[in-house]
């Protein structure tokens, strides 16, 4: 774990074959963590009643007891009717799930999180009695209909840019989400993101 306060420069390179190529460097002034809002939406599942169970970190429930409360709140994003509901992320650690479902004793999506920032899903099919979800931020917030993989800033093209928008992320001074960030796909965003990515530009 690195701590950075402050300004720093933060260099990263391409290492193969013992060398090291493709050396970027930034100059960065750290901004501190600032208590925000993030909004989870899913795409209209055509269910008679929509609700959203969710919980934090902690297991504090934030939509009311199982099987969550029905939300009714919607927007149209891109030509699409999304559900959608909103908490607020009081820290830097701070995260939290949702289960999107039709009631208690209904159908169920299986847990989705850790959610940090603005997200939205579209329900799919099922494994193990539970339905899946897609990540599809990325195709309602930019980047085009079909999300490119390590495309960070969402503007539908894989360059240098993506690397300065993922190495602001990892140093909290900004907001992606995290699936759109975690480019090697293990379930964390950090350096070695940084690497794959840079091994997907130069491909």
């Amino acid at each position: 774990k690195i701590t950075i306060s402050g300004s720093c420069t933060l260099k990263v390179g391409l290492l193969k074959n013992g060398a090291v190529s493709s050396v970027l460097s930034r100059d960065y002034q750290i901004v501190p963590f600032t208590p925000h809002t993030a909004t989870v939406h899913v795409k209209d599942p055509s269910w008679p009643s929509v609700y959203f169970y969710m919980w934090d970190k902690k297991g504090d429930e934030l939509n009311g007891t199982w099987p969550g409360s029905v939300v009714t709140d919607t927007k149209m994003v891109k030509g699409a009717k999304f559900y959608y509901k909103t908490v607020n992320v009081p820290s830097k650690d701070y995260y939290f799930n949702v289960i999107f479902d039709k009631g208690s004793n209904e159908e169920q999506t299986v847990d989705i999180g850790p959610i940090r920032n603005d997200v939205y899903y579209e329900i799919r099919g099922s494994i193990n009695g539970k339905m899946l979800v897609d990540d599809v931020t990325l195709q309602y917030t930019g980047g085009g209909d079909t999300p490119i993989k390590g495309d960070i800033d969402g503007n539908g093209e894989l360059n240098v840019s993506d690397v300065t928008a993922l190495i602001n992320k990892i140093l909290s001074a900004a907001d992606f989400s995290d699936s759109v960030c975690d480019v090697n796909e293990d379930g964390v965003v950090n350096v070695s993101d940084v690497t794959a990515l840079i091994n997907l530009i130069l491909e």
